[in-house]
């Protein structure tokens, strides 16, 4: 009943449109935490031959990768936790990014099959993972001369907030930005500071290799704007079912704790199969909406396990079995169905979706 059709040929035209954003630069492909939702077997395996690499949280989600058959280059960037993890890698001839002093002791204490690619973290000011630029110089030299690390050693940094353009965060991804391009100056690796917001709003940040994470699903990055607005199609379409049509009268209640009451003379409420169990975000149902035969309908009352209440209105034009566009309509993008809210619900609403909902490949 709840199935997410996730389109082959939006996820390569967002790729193409991604290219001619950055004037062509080469594009490491984020696909972690099941390709943000979609699938990552069929992501990787729809856009192999579109991208240079593909990056992934962790060791596991590579490996897992790499039982599908993929050949890309492919980029933990966590890292690697332990000498077993770091092993696994090598056999693997997976590339990590390096954090941490730990890494660094296990790389140059243990015994690996093969060198492995690094790709060194510059703390510019995310302040989440990395060395901070005073120490950069140092840690890059240890690396250098690892004999575990093949050579050139890569950089790498995250904006913290790119996508938001107040004029004291403005500076500050600047400043994040020259903090990086002073690093890398002589430096003969590859190197990245962009992803999806870097990618849309800092054009200067592009460098040669860029990372799409969020916008390659066609998703913006940025509050109050939808994909389309950057040429970018949805890459889900996230459907239902009403599996109930019920008349309210003035003042009653609905669901847990009567959080929600009928304050007009009459209304009629559905309820969708669709609920937290599958992923659902789990922000508050205030403005957010699902596409019933066409028309926007407000989602009201708490978020279920398996359902969720809208409201159809004071006119009864829907039945039983109606289908419900949960998102993913080009005139219905995920930023429409959940306007007002956060983008992090945005991610979490895609990134969570459970086994309950069925992907169909298409």
């Amino acid at each position: 009943m709840k199935i997410a059709l996730i389109r082959k040929k939006a996820l390569i035209y967002n790729i193409k449109k991604i290219q001619k954003l950055t004037n062509n630069s080469r594009i490491i492909a984020i696909v972690k935490s099941n390709a943000y939702g979609h699938g990552s077997k069929f992501v990787t395996r729809t856009l192999k031959d579109f991208v240079d690499y593909f990056g992934v949280s962790n060791i596991e989600e590579a490996h897992k990768i790499v039982d599908d058959g993929i050949k890309n280059s492919i980029i933990s960037l966590m890292g690697f936790i332990n000498y077993e993890e770091l092993k696994l890698a090598s056999q693997l001839r997976l590339e990590v990014v390096v954090h941490n002093h730990e890494q660094i002791n296990i790389l140059e204490k243990e015994k690996i099959k093969f060198p492995i690619a690094v790709w060194m973290k510059i703390n510019t000011g995310m302040n989440r993972l990395g060395f901070l630029p005073d120490q950069a110089v140092k840690i890059y030299n240890r690396l250098k001369k690892c004999k575990n690390v093949r050579k050139p050693v890569n950089t790498i940094s995250h904006f913290s907030s790119a996508n938001i353009q107040e004029p004291y965060l403005f500076d500050f991804t600047q400043l994040q930005l020259d903090r990086f391009k002073k690093f890398i100056i002589d430096k003969n690796g590859k190197n990245s500071i962009a992803s999806s917001s870097g990618i849309l709003f800092w054009p200067s940040s592009h460098l040669r290799w860029v990372r799409a994470g969020i916008i390659m699903y066609g998703i913006s990055p940025k509050f109050g704007r939808n994909g389309r607005e950057f040429g970018l199609i949805p890459a889900m379409k996230l459907k239902s079912k009403l599996i109930s049509v019920r008349q309210f009268k003035p003042g009653q209640t609905l669901g847990y704790g009567q959080n929600w009451i009928n304050n007009r003379k009459k209304t009629y409420i559905g309820i969708v199969s669709i609920g937290y169990g599958d992923g659902y975000h789990s922000c508050d149902s205030k403005n957010s909406w699902v596409l019933i035969n066409g028309r926007r309908v407000p989602v009201i009352g708490s978020i279920l396990m398996d359902m969720i209440f809208v409201d159809l209105g004071e006119h009864l034009c829907d039945k039983v079995g109606d289908e419900v566009i949960i998102w993913g309509e080009k005139k219905f993008p995920i930023e429409e169905a959940f306007k007002g809210h956060d983008v992090s619900c945005l991610y979490r609403s895609v990134s969570q979706l459970t086994s309950r909902v069925k992907r169909k490949y298409i």
